[in-house]
């Protein structure tokens, strides 16, 4: 932070960037009242840059005030949309005020344009968490062309329950799964046979045999 007050001192050309750098330094330390007003500053100045906007985003994300986070992280999105780290921003603003639908939509997109964003593969696996859906988490966490077909249908699963639209097929679904019988027990044992079904058991001792 020091550097950067330094740097601002000596009258840059991008003054917003490094008031950017040092809001998102001032976030990492939890300082979201001097992180806002860093942000805020470099919005002023460059209003067409998503970078501002995104640290404006986490600082009102930090201080509880979810409607102006979404509005500056929305806007972070709508200057660019394919940037996917301010997609990853939104996500995370999503996640913090419990939109798992809206904070896994954001997190897909900016993975569909940014496979390797490591921000929102770790903000989708935490959404999971949050739902109580860890092996959604932990199949998450493994790289798309290394899943299992199991892990896949986890994430699939996991993608339909979060789905405000599919609702009506999930309990739909869940109702007919219920019309099937619960298994007392998932080991499985044989029948005991009957008396006359028994056949004798005889043990052949070991031995040379000529």
């Amino acid at each position: 932070i020091a550097d950067f007050t330094a740097a601002l001192e000596r009258k840059p050309d991008d003054p917003a960037l490094l008031l950017a750098e040092r809001a998102a330094a001032h976030n990492l330390l939890l300082e979201a009242k001097e992180a806002l007003a860093d942000a805020e500053q470099a919005v002023r100045i460059a209003p067409g840059t998503p970078r501002p906007l995104g640290e404006q985003a986490l600082a009102l994300m930090l201080l509880g005030r979810r409607d102006a986070a979404l509005a500056a992280a929305q806007a972070a999105v709508a200057l660019n949309p394919k940037d996917a780290e301010m997609l990853a921003r939104l996500a995370q603003v999503h996640r913090q005020f419990k939109d798992l639908p809206a904070c896994l939509a954001a997190a897909d997109r900016a993975l569909a344009l940014k496979p390797d964003c490591v921000r929102a593969r770790h903000i989708r696996a935490d959404a999971h968490l949050d739902a109580g859906d860890y092996a959604a988490a932990l199949a998450l966490e493994t790289p798309l062309d290394q899943r299992t077909p199991q892990q896949h249908a986890t994430v699939f699963r996991a993608w339909r329950a979060g789905l405000a639209e599919a609702k009506k097929s999930n309990t739909e679904a869940e109702n007919h799964w219920k019309k099937f019988p619960t298994a007392a027990t998932s080991v499985l044992r044989l029948a005991e046979r009957e008396r006359d079904q028994v056949r004798p058991t005889r043990l052949l001792a070991r031995r040379a045999w000529d």
